[in-house]
């Protein structure tokens, strides 16, 4: 019997739902061969802004293809009524950890929703894992927005990417992974178990210094994974601030995924506005964002997009994918 495996992504408010549907429209558009399961807190049981109404957009939006390409999972979010402070702080986190809790899938790829995927990547479901190993990319650590909540120790100096290798081997070679490497949990390959799920929820309320943790749910995983995951090469979780601070490494034309980390996210932005006015006013990132708002109003790549790639098919109908 084959494996089940699939896609999976978050959505626990309404802010998210252009991010989702970006997300699944992209998966659609470079043809992945998996499914979409898409976790959304239990409307009966949780607070939320979400309605069965914003469900069914994604339904329909999945519905054109000979499977069912977007599932959607109500589950309730994880309740620590002994420690109010960790049900305050890290009540979003808990709706995360359940991807480990899922039934039914052998493996799986969580993807944030801030994401948008720009190349065919199923090649990652198809990575060899245990349940207690997860697969995932570096974080940067350079801090290049200087923000003072992060750890005084992320710097340039101590980011792996600028130790890693540079282009070209970095669209196949990971930084080195060591005890001491920290991941971004943007985008995970793990198989869903229970007695790991276990595992997590009960260090994450057994936690002796929960006020020390920064990143959440990204600093909890990487404690339960410390020394136990696989790096991946950068262009499966392409943080857009790479693009700058690390343009060493950074290709346009091997980027697969790109997650739009920090809060100006790309559908916050008047696109239509930010179009007409001349380039060199349009921001740092607004080739990214220009990518994403082509794959969310389901519009073709143009020859200025991306460097020179002789293998990337520029045109795209949402209505016209067949897997």
């Amino acid at each position: 019997m084959s494996a089940r495996k699939c896609w999976v992504t978050l959505m626990t408010e309404k802010s998210y739902l252009p991010g989702v549907i970006c997300l699944a429209k992209s998966l659609m558009r470079v043809k992945t061969k998996f499914p979409l399961l898409v976790l959304v807190p239990n409307l009966e049981n949780e607070e939320t802004d979400l309605s069965r109404n914003d469900f069914y957009e994604l339904i329909r939006l999945g519905s054109n293809y000979y499977f069912r390409f977007i599932g959607i999972k109500e589950i309730n979010r994880v309740h620590w009524k002994s420690n109010k402070y960790i049900e305050d702080r890290f009540k979003e986190v808990s709706t995360k950890i359940r991807v480990w809790d899922i039934e039914g899938y052998d493996l799986v790829g969580f993807l944030d929703a801030d994401m948008c995927v720009i190349r065919n990547m199923d090649e990652l479901l198809e990575v060899e894992l245990d349940t207690n190993t997860i697969a995932a990319c570096h974080a940067c650590t350079c801090n290049p927005h200087k923000i003072s909540s992060y750890p005084k120790s992320w710097t340039p100096d101590s980011c792996a990417y600028t130790k890693g290798p540079i282009y070209p081997d970095s669209t196949n070679i990971s930084p080195n992974t060591n005890s001491e490497s920290y991941f971004n949990s943007g985008l995970m390959i793990l198989r869903p178990s229970k007695s790991k799920f276990d595992e997590i929820f009960n260090h994450l309320t057994n936690h002796e210094n929960p006020e020390k943790i920064i990143f959440i749910e990204q600093d909890i995983l990487n404690e339960i994974f410390k020394g136990n995951w696989i790096g991946l090469p950068y262009i499966y979780n392409a943080l857009k601030t790479l693009r700058n601070c690390h343009s060493s490494i950074w290709s346009d034309k091997c980027v697969k995924n790109v997650h739009y980390i920090l809060r100006d996210k790309p559908w916050k932005e008047d696109i239509v506005k930010k179009r007409a006015v001349n380039v060199d006013e349009r921001g740092d990132i607004w080739g990214l964002n220009n990518w994403w708002w082509k794959v969310y109003n389901e519009e073709d790549w143009d020859d200025d997009d991306f460097e020179d790639d002789n293998n990337f098919n520029k045109s795209f109908s949402v209505l016209q994918w067949k897997a």
